[in-house]
């Protein structure tokens, strides 16, 4: 019997050298946690949903009894894509696939580019405007990119608290805030790519647009729409969003959207000067888009994803731009679907 227990033994370890590692393989175990706990980055990333079965594996199942306090991103060997990465949020005690890439991302996300997104219980659905103004600066320039889905109450844990709002956008060694200052470095370090300004003085233009727009429109937008933006939210970050912004208009949010008719109407007379303009030019860059053009759509497809109550009229020149836009870079702005699809 020992014999036959000790031949077995050795056919069996011969088939195992004969076959293809596997992430369910426990010899892969001792291996692969160290560089997992390489691996750990000191930011906290969005968790994603226990979705894979690929994902029950001794491996997983050690990272997940470790504990570790930071996210651990680590390729697990074994799966068909060998770039195929995974994390887990030891707070939430949630793992899933990475998140979604940009359009022009390379099939296994392995890219030097990542911009931080804001969602709400979907990660599918990206809203802020600001966001958005990003993401269309990266496919204007063609440069791919990743994304991280982060929630409101998450931001002051991605990349060492260094901001407590989005964007955010890590290019190589670069960690950039604010949308427009993202804008101006990827002008700057990507010269050979379309420009987002078109020189100085669509600069100066730009920066004029957004001042004007972060005042008259987001501001109305946020009275129009921020008791649907709540519900998009999960209960963290409803308290957070309703504490925030009822101590920014001095209301409660009940009272802030209660006469949305009057808003939304003295909203279409603030957008009086962009009319006149595309009245003349297909796009407010000129013949073709600029950041002037994805300051005014971030504020638009942030109101289309976030609430089913219409903003502009189906004849405005606006709407026939907004349309346009939408249309962009392979559809870009489609790829999240409005609120009232």
């Amino acid at each position: 019997m020992a014999a036959f227990g000790m031949a077995g033994r050795r056919r069996e370890e011969g088939a195992r050298k004969n076959q293809r590692p596997s992430a369910a393989d426990p010899a892969l175990v001792g291996r692969t946690l160290p560089k997992a706990k390489a691996a750990c980055r000191f930011r906290q990333i969005e968790p994603l949903r226990f979705a894979d079965r690929r994902l029950r594996t001794p491996i997983v199942r050690r990272i997940l009894l470790a504990g570790y306090p930071v996210s651990v991103c680590q390729s697990i060997p074994g799966l068909s894509n060998p770039c195929s990465r995974f994390r887990f949020h030891s707070r939430l005690g949630k793992i899933g696939p990475e998140p979604r890439q940009g359009r022009t991302g390379s099939k296994c996300g392995c890219m030097a580019i990542t911009l931080y997104e804001l969602v709400g219980t979907d990660d599918a659905k990206p809203f802020s405007p600001h966001c958005w103004k990003v993401r269309m600066c990266l496919r204007h320039k063609g440069l791919a990119f990743r994304t991280e889905s982060v929630r409101f109450t998450e931001i002051p844990h991605i990349e060492g608290g260094v901001a407590r709002t989005l964007p955010i956008l890590r290019d190589g060694d670069h960690l950039i805030i604010d949308s427009f200052r993202i804008a101006d470095h990827l002008e700057t370090r990507y010269p050979d790519r379309p420009s987002l300004f078109g020189g100085e003085n669509g600069r100066n233009y730009a920066r004029f647009l957004e001042g004007w727009a972060l005042r008259d429109v987001h501001l109305a937008l946020t009275r129009i729409a921020a008791l649907e933006i709540l519900e998009l939210l999960d209960l963290p970050d409803q308290e957070h969003f309703r504490r925030s912004r009822e101590a920014r208009f001095g209301s409660s949010l009940e009272h802030i959207g209660a006469h949305r008719e009057e808003l939304v109407s003295a909203l279409r007379e603030t957008f009086e000067p962009v009319r006149r303009v595309l009245s003349e030019t297909p796009f407010l860059g000129g013949k073709s888009p600029l950041f002037a053009d994805f300051v005014i759509f971030g504020a638009l497809q942030w109101v289309r994803i976030v609430s089913e109550y219409p903003i502009l009229l189906r004849d405005d020149p606006i709407n026939e731009w907004f349309e346009r836009c939408l249309d962009l870079y392979d559809g870009e702005g489609r790829s999240v679907a409005a609120r009232s699809d």
